[in-house]
């Protein structure tokens, strides 16, 4: 009797060791489970309060909305989550779920992207441009980006973009020897290289400081980012010259994305239609607002004719011919479907 007792209890011991050795399985986020709780966050580059962030807290109020909770969305503004490259790596690696920036800094791994930045090129009014990304001809170029590990859910019209510098830039020759602060997107730099001038990669945060010392002496943007970002007051004038516009890819990480369950999927492309129409709506009502506070502050503002524009048709050319030359048969399709849809506006 003693001896079963005896093998009873060594067993019963074993048993525990097993069990405390054995590691616990704990709810670890991921998004698979429809029972787990998911931790979304958005990066964006911009202010707090500006049509983007307010943008992205309608996808963040959107979607805990609709999934009543069981999506905890955390917007990051104002680089809060790293610099560009950064951000990027994330997405590829999953570490962040959601990027809302503009498109071409996608360049540096899908440089197909860069058939936006061409300039003079697609529609120069606000409400043209935002018809223009709703056509089914951008489809093909959201495609692009999920060989690299980044799914572009929607494209957002982020503004129409003016150059700033300390002079008017009214035509090719007044850009010759200038250097412009330009995003990680090689079309801009074929840009500036056809208007004569320097494109110089500097990241958002740097780009005040490097006009107020003279590191550089322009660059371009939407009206919201010049006024939002301050560098009316480091510039004395701007150039409206709508040569391109700022388009914001509402990016997610491909990792992230595949592994959701469809209803998430769901809440969360109904969180961006909602928040597009927050950003858009915002960025319409400051243009104008903005673009008068620029110029009351002391800015002058230089406002180029249909004739100016097309002055700038070198240009234009130049920056086709080196995209086309780059990205082979696959970046003419996408130009010529581009280009094509650009001509109805």
């Amino acid at each position: 009797m003693r001896k079963i007792l005896s093998l009873v209890l060594v067993l019963v011991m074993s048993i525990s060791i097993i069990s405390g050795c054995t590691p616990k399985v704990e709810n670890n986020g991921g998004a698979g489970e429809s029972n787990e709780k998911i931790v979304m966050k958005i990066a964006h580059p911009a202010m707090p309060g500006s049509p983007r962030d307010l943008g992205a807290n309608k996808i963040k109020e959107v979607i805990e909305r609709e999934t009543d909770g069981r999506v905890e969305v955390q917007v990051y503004p104002s680089q809060q989550l790293g610099l560009t490259n950064e951000i990027i790596q994330g997405l590829q690696n999953g570490n962040i779920e959601m990027n809302m920036a503009p498109v071409m800094v996608y360049g540096t791994v899908q440089p197909l992207v860069g058939v936006l930045d061409i300039p003079f090129l697609y529609p120069d009014t606000n409400e043209d441009m935002i018809s223009f990304l709703a056509s089914d001809a951008v489809k093909p170029l959201m495609e692009t980006t999920k060989s690299k590990g980044i799914v572009t859910l929607d494209l957002w019209f982020a503004g129409l973009k003016n150059f700033t510098a300390n002079k008017p830039l009214e035509t090719i020759a007044d850009f010759k020897g200038q250097k412009f602060r330009v995003m990680p997107a090689p079309m801009l730099v074929e840009q500036f290289k056809a208007l004569g001038a320097s494109g110089l990669n500097i990241d958002l945060g740097e780009t005040y400081s490097s006009l107020q010392t003279g590191a550089i002496d322009g660059q371009e943007n939407p009206y919201d980012v010049i006024f939002e970002q301050k560098y009316h007051e480091v510039q004395k004038y701007v150039t409206q010259t709508s040569h391109a516009s700022v388009v914001l890819a509402i990016a997610v990480s491909q990792k992230w994305w595949n592994d959701l369950p469809a209803d998430i999927q769901e809440a969360v492309l109904k969180g961006i239609e909602e928040g597009k129409k927050v950003a858009t709506e915002k960025l319409l009502e400051n243009e104008a607002d903005y673009k008068e506070q620029i110029r009351a502050s002391g800015v002058g503002i230089v406002e180029l004719t249909k004739e100016d524009k097309e002055a700038f048709a070198p240009v234009r050319e130049h920056t086709i011919k080196a995209f086309k030359e780059k990205y082979g048969e696959e970046g003419k399709s996408i130009f010529e479907l581009l280009s094509e849809e650009a001509k109805k506006y």
